[in-house]
């Protein structure tokens, strides 16, 4: 009996020591869990508050781009008469996402009207000035009391401008909607000194840091307040950017819900502990280990929800409470294995996305560049490195100023700079390079004082432009020069006429001289005349096909005498089959004729003019070259200018090559000029065949197709 109490006793006592044991673990277990709930719903509510404030900055962000590209709002402001009566109607017959207390209007004075029934009054409502040239949204000090104030200026003709400001008074109310859908009383703190809140507090002995770059956020746990215990969450909100001071706000969470269920779960512990004494001596050790086995198993999850393994799932146990604790566990366990996976999934859209921009950047056709605040270059496309960082020896984050090309200026870093700090809003400029390339090189403001740098290849597109140009030209005068050489060449005949007569009739050798010169400059006159009609003749009706090698034999006779008396040698490389053109005859020599007298003047003494033929396929390849003194680039780009001439004195009228180029560009040839200083020039007809224009031409008109050559 003795021993038997003695064992009993032993055993009664291990039953009691391990329900003690469990209740302790289970109550540290509750403990942790509760501090970690804690920590964990100041998190979430701290966020929600900063959620809500982020909501309200982009909600009135979003206000102030929508009045900006208002275009009813840009037509009155483009006015001259307009007041802000007119203003205010227009930006309230807009729809309004948020809640404003106030609008301010500057230029042409001051208006505020209220727009809520706030009755508080700043005195800083008239001293408001712009903190950025587009929409902006941020706190401050009107001075008396902090606000949430918008800003944005829209610009009108001349001078004329309005600047337009939101403003949210930072109360009671406004603390109470930052709140919404959490638990928690919130404090707004300005320089160590509470400037609002949801209730009034200012004997809360809260330990706040020191500010710094690297702080943004501190819990506090036991604060005691009117005998009760809180929990608190200090962060910070943002900046009052009159002083650049830092506003933080202060999240107060009651620990009554922690306590209550701590106490709770203590009388039922008691209660089980109780329980398992009375009945370790009726049930032995079958009773202990039913009662050990949950803990063990909860234990055992734990560690590994700790690990980091989420999948845990106890099984049912018997017993109320030990069920309901593995019920709740089994519960928590699968929350944070959602959170997990939808913390995942957020994560690898995030870089799907940014996967995403990554192909676009990379596949675009321009030079792109981001450039920071500090002038180093972040982030380049493949255009870009191709063509400036593929042959440079630059480190993994270079200064922009260390890419070295001409097409680069000096000014460029000056206005990258400007565009990041918001002096430009934009940049453009184009830019020759090397090889006779153009670019254009274009800055764009980014967020984070960042901006981008744009190059684009614009050579074709240049090219093509002063190609219109030119035609443009040629087709305005054209038209002006028929009109003008018609109104001149009927009195010009009259005139040419009665000189003649007059000379005939004359006997006096010093008159006869004297109307003999006005002969000659009458026909000079009428010499330009009919280049002008020449120029400005658009006959494309011909189905007359021309022999070349004919042409260019009886043009080079001709010519010959007056080059050989320059010393000059004209030398011509034919081949033996016939080579045809669909372009008439007349014009052909008129362009041969303008040419070889060019290459003529460009030879000073003793100089060789060669001319080639040779056909390939459907075009005639057509090339005059001399050994004269050449034309530098700016001369090579005017030549086809009308009335542009590098003769002096009276030897040239300028029209000769104009005339040439409206033949070419009449018959769709092309004609094209190589030459540099002191190597002479080059000039290349592509010429098109007659073969297919004739054959066309003589089955519409019943001729046999070896017709008659126009030569």
């Amino acid at each position: 009996m003795h021993f038997f109490t003695k064992i009993y006793l032993l055993f009664l006592l291990v039953i009691l020591f391990s329900s003690l044991s469990s209740a302790f673990l289970l109550f540290e277990f509750i403990e942790r869990s509760n501090i970690e709930e804690a920590s964990q719903n100041m998190k979430t509510s701290s966020n929600i508050i900063s959620i809500n404030l982020e909501s309200f900055n982009r909600n009135m962000w979003r206000y102030l781009v929508r009045i900006q590209n208002d275009e009813e709002l840009k037509k009155l402001i483009q006015t001259s008469e307009w007041g802000h009566d007119d203003i205010v109607k227009t930006i309230l017959s807009m729809p309004q996402p948020i809640d404003i207390d106030f609008l301010v209007l500057s230029g042409r004075g001051y208006s505020v009207v209220p727009l809520s029934s706030v009755t508080k009054t700043y005195s800083g409502l008239y001293s408001l000035s712009l903190l950025r040239w587009h929409p902006f949204v941020g706190i401050k000090d009107m001075k008396d009391g902090l606000s949430l104030t918008g800003s944005i200026r829209i610009e009108g003709t001349g001078e004329n401008y309005v600047d337009i400001f939101l403003v949210k008074d930072i109360n009671r109310d406004f603390c109470e909607r930052l709140t919404y859908n959490t638990t928690a009383d919130l404090l707004l703190i300005n320089n160590n000194r509470i400037v609002q809140g949801t209730f009034n507090e200012n004997n809360l002995l809260i330990d706040i840091p020191e500010i710094d770059d690297t702080w943004s956020y501190k819990e506090y746990f036991g604060i005691i307040r009117d005998k009760e215990e809180y929990n608190a969450v200090l962060k910070r909100m943002g900046i009052v950017y009159d002083d650049h001071s830092d506003i933080l706000f202060l999240s107060l969470f009651s620990n009554y819900p922690y306590t209550q269920r701590i106490e709770r779960f203590s009388s039922r512990i008691i209660l089980v502990v109780f329980l398992s004494a009375i009945l370790a001596a009726f049930t032995s050790l079958l009773f202990s280990k039913t009662i050990t086995r949950p803990i063990e198993a909860l234990s055992a999850a734990m560690e590994k929800i700790q690990s980091g393994d989420l999948s845990v799932v106890l099984p049912a146990f018997s017993g109320k409470e030990v069920r309901q604790l593995v019920t709740g566990f089994n519960t928590m366990a699968e929350n944070l294995k959602e959170d997990k996976r939808a913390q995942q999934n957020y994560i690898n859209e995030i870089m799907l996305l940014s996967e995403y921009n990554e192909e676009i950047i990379e596949s675009i056709g321009s030079g792109i560049c981001i450039i920071d605040k500090e002038l180093c270059i972040e982030k380049t496309n493949k255009v870009f490195r191709d063509t400036f960082l593929s042959n440079t020896d630059l480190p993994a984050r270079p200064r922009f100023n260390q890419v070295e090309s001409p097409i680069f200026e000096k000014e460029l870093p000056g206005a990258v700079n400007k565009v990041i700090t918001g002096e430009l809003t934009s940049y453009s400029r184009d830019k020759l390079g090397t090889g006779e390339k153009y670019f254009q090189i274009r800055l764009y403001p980014l967020s984070g004082m960042r901006c981008i740098l744009s190059i684009d290849d614009i050579t074709y597109r240049t090219i093509l432009e002063n190609r219109f140009i030119q035609s443009e030209k040629l087709s305005s005068l054209s038209i002006m020069s028929a009109g003008v050489a018609h109104e001149i060449n009927n009195p010009l005949s009259s005139i040419m006429t009665n000189v003649q007569n007059l000379i005939d009739a004359e006997t006096n050798p010093k008159k006869i001289e004297a109307l003999k010169w006005v002969d000659q400059e009458t026909g000079r006159i009428a010499r330009i005349v009919r280049d002008l009609l020449d120029f400005s003749n658009t006959d494309q009706n011909s189905t007359k096909r021309t022999e070349l090698k004919r042409i260019i034999t009886k043009i080079v006779q001709f010519s010959s005498y007056s080059i050989s008396k320059k010393n000059i040698k004209l030398l011509y490389n034919l081949p033996d089959k016939e080579i045809f053109s669909s372009i008439p005859a007349d014009e052909i020599k008129q362009v041969l004729f303008n040419l070889l007298h060019n290459a003529e003047q460009a030879i000073e003494s003793r100089g060789e003019i060669m001319i080639n033929l040779s056909q390939d396929m459907d075009t005639i390849n057509l090339s005059i070259e001399d050994n004269g003194t050449g034309m530098d680039k700016e001369t090579l780009g005017r030549i086809f200018d009308p009335f542009f001439t590098t003769k002096k004195g009276r030897d040239g009228t300028g029209l000769g090559l104009s005339v040439v180029y409206g033949i070419m560009k009449k018959n769709n040839a092309d004609i094209n000029f190589e030459s540099s200083p002191g190597k002479g020039t080059t000039v290349l007809l592509r010429l098109p065949s007659g073969l297919k224009a004739w054959s066309e031409a003589s089955s519409l008109l019943g001729y046999a197709t070896k017709g008659e050559l126009n030569a």
